[in-house]
């Protein structure tokens, strides 16, 4: 099943080639790498970019232990990017996983043709000293787990636009008009009596 994140794919979007590392954080399971691997990349794709053109590296995942030491991570994505003439889109996840992972996000972002985009979700990437860490050359997409709009427009089958946009029956005032993302709300209580 395919969940559009519109809201944050827009802001990649728009903070595109910047000379500022993305910073992408939120609470375990909020949907991070799914954005940036998934949603991200298809985008990247649909816009031109090839695959040796995005290089993703999940930090996770036991086939990339070796590069959890900065030098070797470093010495990866230079060898897997090595053409100054070709733009680059370079996916760090789980990028806690690295000891002092600010120095390599810099020298990486330090190249032209490199677009850095990292996710993280422990307390170092989530705390609020993020640009002190990265001294001024980030900026943060804070990512919260699934709205009750996104929610409904996945399992549903209605557009998280059209959801926003219809009568409170339809989606919470509370889910369109604001930042906040409540675990329940009257109009999901609604909805799940109808399905019973």
């Amino acid at each position: 099943m395919r969940i559009e994140r519109d809201e944050y794919l827009e802001q990649l979007k728009q903070r595109m080639l910047s000379p500022y590392a993305k910073i992408i954080t939120g609470v375990c399971r909020c949907g991070k790498s799914y954005l940036l691997k998934n949603l991200f990349c298809d985008y990247l794709r649909g816009e031109g970019a090839r695959d040796n053109q995005i290089v993703v590296v999940a930090l996770d995942d036991d086939r990339f232990e070796e590069l959890r030491e900065r030098k070797a991570l470093r010495e990866y994505v230079e060898k897997a990017a090595p053409d100054e003439g070709t733009q680059y889109y370079i996916i760090l996840d789980e990028i806690q996983m690295v000891e002092a992972f600010e120095g390599v996000v810099i020298s990486l972002n330090n190249h032209a043709n490199y677009d850095v985009y990292i996710t993280g979700s422990n307390s170092k990437l989530l705390s609020r000293d993020i640009a002190t860490g990265f001294r001024d050359r980030g900026t943060e997409v804070r990512v919260h787990p699934l709205s009750y709009c996104e929610f409904y427009a996945a399992y549903a089958g209605t557009s998280a636009l059209r959801c926003r946009s219809t009568s409170p029956t339809a989606a919470c005032r509370t889910c369109s008009t604001s930042r906040t993302r409540p675990r329940r709300c009257a109009t999901l209580r609604t909805w799940s009596r109808r399905r019973t």
